[in-house]
C-alpha cells in the first residue's frame, strides 16, 4: 500500500544466479546506494550477460524502513567507496579491454 500522495513504487532488478567463480557484491557497499548497481557493472567488465525469464517470479520482502536521512548518510558514505571500487575494477579487468 502506496503512503501519501507523492509515494511512487520503484523496483530494482534482481538476478538469480549460481556459476562457479562468479563475483560477489562488493563488500563494502552497506545500506542504501552502490550495492545491486556495483553488481551489475562488474558483471558487465566480467564480460557477463542477463536474459529475462520468462514465466518465472519470485517474491521480495521489503527490509526495515529507515529514516530518509540514514539513507543519506549511507548513499554519502557509499559514494566514497565508489572510488575504491572503481579503482578495483580497473585493476581487476585492465587486461580485459576496459
Amino acid at each position: 500500500k502506496l503512503k501519501g500522495s507523492h509515494r511512487r513504487e520503484v523496483w530494482e532488478p534482481y538476478v538469480l544466479a549460481y556459476r562457479p567463480g562468479i563475483h560477489r557484491y562488493w563488500e563494502d557497499f552497506r545500506g542504501f546506494g552502490y550495492d545491486k548497481f556495483s553488481f551489475f557493472i562488474e558483471s558487465q567488465f566480467a564480460g557477463y550477460s542477463f536474459a529475462v525469464l520468462q514465466d518465472f517470479f519470485c517474491v521480495h520482502l521489503n527490509h526495515p524502513e529507515v529514516s530518509t536521512e540514514d539513507q543519506i548518510k549511507m548513499k554519502e558514505r557509499n559514494s566514497v567507496y565508489y572510488d575504491e571500487f572503481k579503482l578495483y575494477l580497473w585493476g581487476r579487468y585492465k587486461d580485459q579491454g576496459w
